[in-house]
């Protein structure tokens, strides 16, 4: 069993990082509310830190109205709403970039006046995944692997027939692909044309835009080297292309919000070495098979065992470790769309594993014996493992815009801001199903900064299930920050929550909230 949880955590890493993109938890008015006055403002939190572009509200026949947004990234926006807004029903549509350079689209309904509720609108995670994007990405990735692994096996290993052109062709289809990633992803973000000016400018700008300018350089690099008849020259410029076409890897998607940062991306970085050295020894293998004596071929073969086995080892202690930082527990991942493409994953990869130990105990023995029928039986292995790998690639690219299910926001319970006089209070209860729950308080003052009452209380109630009011300590784990962990929610239905805080020159200060629990 805990062999199987392994060998998960390692199929998920070939994802080069797995975890979540931004969500909607909560807002302020709710999603689907009916409200008797109009709002002032709206309040829209995230699961993590976004940078809003546009946000708009819609009602009815009127033109959208764009609302200002704030500069730079947070978790939670506080949008000012039209100072005349009548009775109906009104749609705020937003667009934000999460830390990981993924659009994130969604809409928030309310209705003002003598109306239903409306129905909630959602929002989106930003697993709208294009075609073109998803082939785009693995366009890049298979070339820039074989691009820059091609060019460690031959400074560590061996030169092999047609380096020259394989390895320029690869880098050079890098090179168009990621540069043309930035458009693609500049496009996603702002939801314009591919040729839009703005689509271009936000793209350049964002964590993919730095990660694919330095993937291009790196791929330049390793152009230029093949154009040169090798020594010294030619040497250092394919080590610097090499190094710069896998360091772009950990610079944009799950590595940026992973933490500890430092470890995610050191285990990403390892990882893509690890994985480029493979695929493009693969790639070299090959041609070496198909142009070289037995001999020959056999004593680059061994030459490569050592390595290939070191590269296995660094591939899944790296990948194993970044994925353990990504998500909450392997059980996590099953019932999902996520957890059925990391079932496909290890289904590849235990493919491929058992291809790389016939070749290294089987095949490659019996050629180092001069048995005639073991040269081509390696060809159709060694075939067969770059046919795997595309396939890895391929499905590596639909799963780093899929998230993981603890990455909804549906999971992450239930969040509402309160306020008492200047002071606020925001109540949040997670998972908020029935049994254990962490209920968790944050106070700000008018400037939203955080502050300390003299003393916080929680009381916990279920008037309509016949459960009194049951008043419990809760205790500051930081700065304005108080958490307490209990199963006084004991079964699903409409509790009372009402935090209690003494603040000083105020009294006693009374935050009162309905949670619902599943």
């Amino acid at each position: 069993m805990r062999a199987a949880r392994w060998l998960l955590a390692l199929a998920a890493a070939w994802a080069g990082g797995a975890a979540g993109h931004a969500g909607l938890v909560a807002s302020i008015p709710t999603d689907g509310a009916a409200l008797a006055v109009p709002p002032s403002s709206i309040e829209l939190r995230f699961t993590e830190p976004v940078t809003p572009v546009v946000v708009r509200l819609l009602a009815g026949s009127a033109p959208p109205v764009s609302l200002p947004v704030p500069q730079g990234a947070s978790d939670v926006m506080t949008l000012p709403l039209p100072s005349n807004l009548r009775e109906g029903l009104y749609v705020v549509s937003f667009r934000v970039i999460s830390t990981d350079s993924h659009p994130v689209g969604g809409s928030v309904v309310f209705a003002v006046g003598d109306r239903p509720p409306p129905q909630a609108a959602g929002a989106s995670d930003g697993n709208g995944l294009s075609p073109w994007t998803a082939a785009l990405r693995a366009v890049r990735d298979l070339a820039l692997l074989i691009a820059a692994g091609g060019a460690l096996f031959v400074l560590g290993i061996a030169r092999f027939p047609a380096e020259r052109a394989v390895l320029g062709a690869a880098g050079a289809v890098a090179m168009i692909a990621a540069l043309a990633g930035i458009g693609l992803q500049g496009a996603d973000m702002v939801g314009k044309d591919f040729w839009s000016l703005d689509a271009w400018r936000s793209g350049l700008f964002s964590s993919v835009g730095v990660s694919s300018c330095v993937a291009a350089a790196g791929t330049l690099l390793i152009v230029i080297a093949t154009m040169l008849s090798g020594g010294p020259a030619g040497s250092t410029l394919l080590t610097a292309g090499a190094l710069a076409a896998i360091a772009s890897l950990p610079l944009t998607g799950h590595a940026t919000t992973a933490r500890p940062a430092a470890a995610a991306v050191a285990a990403l970085a390892a990882h893509g070495l690890a994985a480029a050295f493979w695929i493009g020894s693969l790639a070299a293998l090959l041609a070496i098979m198909s142009a070289r004596a037995s001999g020959e071929a056999a004593a680059v073969l061994r030459r490569f065992s050592a390595w290939g086995t070191l590269a296995v080892a660094t591939l899944a202690i790296a990948g194993i470790t970044f994925v353990l930082l990504q998500l909450d527990s392997v059980a996590a991942l099953f019932g999902s769309r996520y957890g059925w493409l990391i079932l496909g994953k290890i289904v590849l990869l235990l493919a491929l594993v058992l291809l790389a130990v016939l070749n290294r105990f089987r095949w490659l023995p019996m050629l180092e014996r001069g048995i005639r029928a073991a040269a081509a039986r390696l060809r159709w292995s060694i075939g067969a493992e770059v046919a795997l790998v595309v396939c890895v690639i391929g499905v590596t690219a639909v799963l780093v815009h899929t998230p993981p299910p603890r990455t909804t926001g549906a999971e992450r319970g239930f969040a509402q801001k309160l306020a008492h006089r200047s002071d606020f209070a925001e109540v949040s209860v997670a998972p908020a199903r029935a049994g254990a729950n962490a209920i968790v308080v944050r106070f700000q003052d008018r400037e939203g900064l955080p502050f300390d009452p003299d003393e916080v209380l929680v009381q916990v109630g279920n008037e309509a299930a016949g459960v009194e009011p049951a008043t419990r300590p809760i205790r500051r784990i930081g700065p304005g920050h108080y958490r307490r962990d209990g199963s006084e929610l004991a079964f699903p239905g409409l509790w009372t929550i009402e935090v209690q805080a003494r603040i000083d020159g105020s009294g006693i200060a009374i935050f009162r909230s309905q949670v619902p629990i599943r």
